[in-house]
């Protein structure tokens, strides 16, 4: 009996370490500067231009060479609101809501943002920038 609790237990922690190795736990430290590598719709990469996405535990910033954004953020599990309230951006007003899922991999270098709006599915990889 004591063997397998044994077992057991060291199954769970192999499994535990797996997740935080993979860097694959929501609430991982989303918080900081994250530039735009690809943009992904309906799985088909498209072409995008330069973003820088900055993230605080409560508020966010985008920035793109034609227009900024800035609001607020409310993080929950793997979801992530933003809520525009300054914007440059045409057809960008403030109070939109945006809702994404989120995951953070690679040991906290690499964030993940999906929407599906539609029915069309959007998705974006950032880097952490150094």
């Amino acid at each position: 009996m004591k063997s397998s609790v044994w077992r057991t237990c060291l199954c769970v922690i192999g499994m535990i370490s797996f997740v935080f190795a993979a860097g694959l736990v929501y609430g991982e430290d989303y918080t900081g500067t994250w530039i735009r590598q690809k943009i992904f719709t309906q799985g088909a990469e498209v072409a995008s231009k330069p973003a820088t996405l900055s993230l605080t535990a409560d508020s966010f910033k985008s920035f793109t060479e034609r227009c900024n954004v800035s609001g607020r953020l409310q993080v929950s599990g793997n979801n992530m609101t933003m809520i525009t309230k300054n914007t440059t951006c045409p057809n960008h007003v403030p109070e939109t809501v945006t809702k994404f899922t989120y995951e953070v991999s690679n040991g906290g270098q690499k964030m993940t943002l999906r929407i599906v709006h539609a029915g069309i599915e959007v998705k974006e990889v950032y880097r952490r920038k150094e």
